[in-house]
């Protein structure tokens, strides 16, 4: 067999794979935005406005959420992803366009994933089992289809240092170590754990029949490089952006206190025990136990959700594939480098150095595979993916997305939470169920230029109705866009208008999990003491 050729199947293969996976998610993402049936639509608008706002001011701000800290570390973050992300976002501020750039993201993680592949199994194939155990593992699919999230990026991003790192190039462990810390502040901690548990590979030999050498002198360096380049970015970000003081604690603070038992008197208290079928089985689903022969790299992933089960409930994570799973994409990534790795381990010892060994192992890589695509096209249909190669249109848009084109560019809109996608690409929109009050100082509508009002809330219509020259520019059944006369005050401004909560419109389906593309909602389990396992300390109360 030609040198060439494993590497050329390979490519085409991966080529395949994800243009699938790229049609699939764009599909699917582009359906949820247009029924307003995103993860958190509330959340992934102010993401959307601090970055138009930084794309186009330089500055970010927001004004679309009541509070946190409005700036790069919003919501007690600290992500250098987040200012590079905004000014890619530039090139086309829109909702679908930031979605597609955390697809691309995700997607381009199975470069790294192939080559881990490929030096697993010592063959052009393992290109392929790589990527491809990547592309339908599906935790990956789940990740790239979550709200922006700045977290999503350690999916791809440690899947590439975890390969630079081990790579036995000291400029690509040095660049990985750096891509590692980027997408957020609890990844620094995960670049020196790579540094550690992945010792660079052997160095080939020069000529035939000489003993591989290891470069025990590179692992140590990179130990070295990956402790320094994380404490010059956390003593530069303390003094410039410090944890102390901020309106909003930062989360990973809390979820260290109540997993190590800082905050329960040394009791570690594993609520997310009830979820282990549910919800975190799907990270081992189906290869997982290919992870136990990478036990370097599968420990790292059974920490990481060890820790994520100690997060209370009603702490910012939900343990649903359908709600805010962003949390795991640090541990999908160890795993599924474990799972890669593993795996690409044993076929290698079963192929040996005999070409009929190598072809059974060929064949047995194949057959893995095909049951990770067959498991990947079972799980599609229950989690409403819209497959397919190329992007396709939404079967169904809210109403919300006709009136926001008739906005002029200088608009300052206002609507619901549920609607804030809509309206996020402006430099000031505000949501009247919640920021309106807190961001305005009293103005109440006389602080923006128009309303998009559900017409069936008739409180809402009539305090819009009341403003000075109030008009409808716009019906979209049952939405409206209202506006009124420029600089005008609203009377009510002071007052906190209640306006009654409505089932969210799904148009001619009758709830939003019947809408195409859209994911079942998964049921909360009943959380109380006694149902899960409590870890004591030694320095626990008795």
């Amino acid at each position: 067999m030609p040198r060439w050729l494993p590497h050329a199947i390979s490519l085409i293969l991966l080529i395949v794979a994800g243009t699938y996976f790229w049609g699939t998610a764009v599909s699917t993402g582009w359906a949820r935005l247009s029924a307003l049936q995103t993860v958190e639509p509330y959340a992934f608008a102010v993401h959307e406005q601090l970055m138009y706002n930084f794309a186009t001011s330089g500055e970010f701000s927001q004004t679309i959420h009541r509070g946190y800290d409005d700036s790069w570390t919003w919501s007690g973050h600290r992500a250098p992803t987040l200012p590079l992300t905004a000014l890619l976002y530039g090139l086309h501020p829109t909702p679908l366009w930031l979605t597609q750039l955390m697809l691309l993201s995700v997607l381009l993680g199975a470069i790294p994933a192939a080559l881990i592949g490929q030096r697993a199994t010592g063959s052009g194939l393992g290109l392929a089992w790589g990527g491809l155990v990547y592309l339908t593992a599906p935790v990956t699919m789940v990740m790239a289809l979550q709200d922006y999230q700045d977290l999503i990026y350690a999916l791809p991003f440690l899947m590439f240092t975890i390969w630079a790192v081990s790579s036995g190039r000291w400029w690509l462990s040095l660049l990985g170590v750096v891509v590692a810390i980027l997408p957020r502040e609890e990844c620094m901690l995960m670049g020196i754990a790579i540094a550690v548990l992945c010792p660079p590979q052997a160095a080939r030999p020069r000529r035939r029949g000489q003993r591989r050498r290891r470069r025990w002198w590179l692992w140590a360096a990179n130990i070295a490089v990956a402790v320094l380049v994380v404490a010059l970015y956390t003593a530069w970000a303390q003094e410039h952006y410090p944890l102390e003081g901020q309106e909003y604690s930062m989360p990973l603070l809390s979820a260290i206190k109540s997993g190590t038992g800082a905050s329960s008197g040394g009791r570690i208290y594993l609520e997310g025990w009830l979820y282990l079928e549910p919800f975190y089985s799907l990270l081992w689903v189906p290869l997982g136990l290919l992870a136990l022969a990478a036990p370097a790299l599968t420990l790292p992933a059974v920490a990481l959700i060890g820790f994520h089960m100690t997060v209370p409930e009603g702490m910012g994570i939900d343990r649903s594939w359908s709600g805010h799973s962003h949390h795991l994409a640090p541990a999908a990534a160890f795993l599924l480098a474990a799972i890669i790795e593993g795996g690409g381990r044993l076929l290698r010892w079963i192929a040996g150095r005999s070409p009929p060994r190598g072809v059974l192992a060929a064949s047995i890589g194949l057959l893995l595979l095909l049951w990770s695509g067959q498991s990947w096209m079972e799980w599609s249909r229950y989690y409403s993916l819209i497959t397919g190669f190329t992007a396709q249109t939404p079967a169904w848009v809210h109403p919300v997305w006709s009136l926001v084109k008739e906005l002029p560019e200088t608009a300052v809109p206002i609507a619901s939470k549920n609607s804030s996608i809509a309206i996020s690409n402006h430099a000031l929109a505000y949501t009247y169920d919640e920021s309106l009050h807190t961001k305005t100082s009293g103005l109440g509508l006389g602080a923006g230029t128009h309303l998009i009002a559900d017409t069936r809330k008739l409180d809402l219509m009539a305090w819009a109705m009341a403003m000075p020259g109030a008009a409808v520019v716009k019906e979209a059944p049952p939405f409206a866009l209202i506006t009124w006369n420029s600089g005008a005050q609203d009377a009510l401004g002071e007052q906190r208008i209640k306006i009654r909560k409505g089932q969210a419109w799904t148009g001619p389906y009758r709830k939003d999990a019947d809408i195409p593309g859209v994911p079942p909602h998964e049921q909360r389990q009943t959380i109380r003491q006694g149902s899960f396992p409590v870890i004591t300390l030694p320095w626990g109360h008795p």
